[in-house]
């Protein structure tokens, strides 16, 4: 990125840097080849039926998903309004009139991970009040650690679970790690989950090439050592695929910025050139600089693209109330 100046000219670059194979750049656009899926139930081979349907161990009847043990009820909007969709699961099994044949039941699903990576597992807990006990009680486990997480539904009409959202964060230690959510206490009104994400951060770093000239954008690592620095307070966005806004961070000191996103989705990041500002004594501050490099991840590994000096589309004037998302990274 170029800002004019009194002293002469500098290139400010924005660099997204994946620090994961599960979330990853595609010109400025993270896409997630994990296998990941159906967080929220809604795809299952299910037919039609009741509101309630008893699945037993070894089921895998909702897509991506195996009851690891026990029976868990998979649960539609007529006993409860799901947090998301119109579907949750129930990890006590049976008929929730009664404790005969109840059962300590869970769910697991294995996925691909990246070893060293830490995740943060989102989701969405309830408590089904339809019978003791009143506290319910659910642990989530993965890659050697676990956590159990509690809510209490005294109180609640038989409609309402209370959703709650709490987070988990695993550290992988394998190409795979199996994700498992386990009722604690035997009944047949056990905690209820829905809505599960499995995010991971994504970092990149906004910096000024104050010495580049001309030809192959330059990497931070490169310009920094030339002079360059990272640039603070510059505005990231955040769009998923389908082009919406999700979110927006600044720069901390250095230029560096993280997302949190979902393995099961695909991000594009912008960086908004009006708010990248120069380290040039006698910058002016209302230019607006020129995009020098960026990466590309579409294999799972960040790749320098260092022949877009400009950006993409060189004639759009990029600001914060800007132009079409897909001219910026087309």
């Amino acid at each position: 990125m170029r800002i004019p100046s009194r002293s002469g000219r500098s290139r400010l670059a924005a660099s997204v840097t994946t620090l994961i194979a599960a979330a990853t750049v595609i010109g400025l656009a993270l896409a997630a080849p994990s296998a990941f899926q159906n967080g929220s139930f809604e795809t299952s081979t299910i037919g039609g039926g009741g509101s309630v349907l008893s699945l037993a161990t070894g089921s895998t009847q909702i897509t991506g998903w195996t009851v690891a043990q026990g029976s868990v009820d998979y649960v539609n909007t007529v006993d409860w309004a799901a947090a998301d969709g119109s579907y949750s699961v129930d990890l006590g099994g049976g008929s929730s009139g009664s404790q005969n044949g109840a059962t300590i039941g869970g769910i697991s699903q294995t996925f691909l991970t990246t070893v060293g990576q830490t995740y943060t597992v989102q989701f969405d807990m309830g408590g089904n009040p339809r019978n003791t006990p009143a506290i319910k009680h659910m642990t989530v486990s993965a890659a050697g650690t676990s956590a159990t997480y509690a809510i209490d539904t005294t109180g609640f009409a038989s409609n309402n679970v209370g959703w709650t959202t709490y987070t988990f964060t695993f550290t992988a230690t394998a190409t795979s790690t199996t994700l498992a959510f386990t009722d604690v206490e035997k009944t047949t009104a056990g905690a209820v989950l829905d809505n599960v994400h499995v995010l991971v951060p994504v970092s990149g770093k906004v910096f000024e090439d104050v010495n580049y000239g001309g030809g192959a954008g330059r990497n931070a690592t490169t310009a920094l050592a030339a002079g360059g620095t990272g640039r603070s307070g510059v505005r990231v966005e955040l769009y998923d695929s389908t082009g919406a806004f999700v979110s927006a961070t600044t720069t901390a000191a250095g230029g560096t910025y993280s997302f949190n996103v979902d393995v099961a989705d695909t991000y594009t990041v912008r960086v908004v050139n009006s708010t990248v500002t120069s380290g040039r004594s006698g910058a002016v501050a209302t230019l607006l600089p020129v995009q020098t490099y960026r990466t590309n991840a579409s294999s799972g590994t960040a790749v320098a693209v260092t022949d877009h000096v400009g950006g993409e589309t060189p004639t759009w004037s990029v600001t914060a109330t800007a132009v079409p998302l897909d001219a910026l990274v087309r």
